[in-house]
């Protein structure tokens, strides 16, 4: 008889255990977010903000694009999810995502931690990607005789905004924790 009390204690810990982590993890999973963006640009009134200003920059800098990607890690320079509708400057465009920060990088050499400046390149900043209103906050061109150019104005417009859905794995210990804590109160009542 001990022993079978013993038993049907150490279950319900179990169970209250597991339903205990389940509620933990579950708001780490909920922040991840599938982000679908259409951004449409238009960068004008360049200075100079430092190096070589011989080569002028092209203004405007018109692009639009769309970017598709999960929010739930960082993402390394990429092409993938990234789709250039059009843009009137001859760069290669790829973009990092900053989980931490919530800041996408769009530039011709991108990294998590904005981007490597180099002759004949691009580079533009998006804070609070995963909103419901992200903000392109700066935008520049670096010139062939290497001058950094800062876009005094940025008007832009998102076309698309983020699609909130819940993900499995966040359902999955929703469930988990669920059928722990009906199992928890089973083993009470019994």
């Amino acid at each position: 008889m001990i022993y079978l009390f013993e038993k049907i204690q150490m279950t319900r810990t179990k169970s209250t255990c597991l339903a205990l982590l389940a509620v933990l993890m579950s708001p780490f999973a909920a922040n991840a977010v599938p982000i679908s963006l259409e951004f449409d640009v238009i960068a004008t009134d360049f200075f100079l903000a430092g190096g070589d200003g011989t080569a002028v920059p092209v203004s405007p800098m018109a692009i639009n694009f769309t970017v598709d990607f999960d929010n739930a890690a960082n993402i390394s320079r990429t092409m993938v999810g990234l789709t250039i509708n059009s843009f009137n400057l001859p760069y290669v465009a790829q973009f990092a995502y900053n989980a931490t920060t919530d800041i996408m990088v769009l530039a011709t050499n991108p990294d998590t931690a904005g981007c490597t400046i180099t002759a004949d390149s691009f580079c533009m900043f998006i804070s609070d990607i995963s909103t419901v209103s992200p903000d392109l906050f700066h935008a520049q061109q670096t010139t062939s005789s290497m001058g950094f150019w800062t876009a005094g104005t940025i008007d832009y417009t998102v076309v698309t905004s983020v699609v909130t859905t819940p993900e499995p794995g966040t359902l999955a210990l929703l469930g988990i924790g669920l059928f722990g804590m009906g199992l928890a109160r089973r083993k009470m009542i019994v």
